[in-house]
């Protein structure tokens, strides 16, 4: 991580669950390191051992965490927007299947921030882009293009 900091790059974290479990000490020391860190509610609990999402964020953040996007699932996620925290709303679609849905949040917010978008500009980007998935079966191919995404949130709107 040091090496692609001294090249100006950035990195990102997305934790997930089992490494939540397994190797939470080795994460939280990472912290510092990391950029922009991705965590749902539920491994910041384990992480921290706190069940208040916005307790979590906060020690994430004492913890030198540069960035963070909390996915506290149906009620979209939690950001840190110039120094304010802030619940960014999901978007209501008919949820058939989550296989892939966090990594299409991911995918959309990182893609979202490197076009320069603001952070809450990427977390509403991020929130559909997990609430698409979520309205298909399957992953990957099965996520619509830019055209569906917004037909999604339309809807849903």
């Amino acid at each position: 991580m040091r090496q692609f900091h001294s090249c100006g790059k950035r990195v990102s974290l997305d934790v997930g669950m089992e490494p939540s479990k397994r190797i939470p000490k080795k994460i939280l020391r990472l912290l510092p390191q990391v950029d922009l860190l991705f965590v749902s509610n539920d491994e910041a609990a384990i992480l921290t051992g706190r069940s208040n999402p916005r307790e979590s964020f906060l020690q994430f953040e004492r913890a030198g965490t540069r960035e963070i996007v909390m996915k506290i699932g149906k009620l979209g996620c939690l950001i840190s927007d110039g120094g304010i925290l802030r619940e960014v709303p999901s978007f209501a679609v008919r949820a058939v299947d989550s296989t892939g849905a966090g990594d299409a949040f991911t995918a959309a917010f990182l893609q979202a921030r490197m076009r320069g978008w603001s952070t809450v500009e990427a977390a509403l980007a991020a929130n559909a882009a997990g609430a698409a998935a979520a309205s298909r079966v399957g992953a990957g191919t099965m996520l619509s293009d830019v055209a569906g995404l917004l037909n999604c949130c339309a809807r849903s709107a």
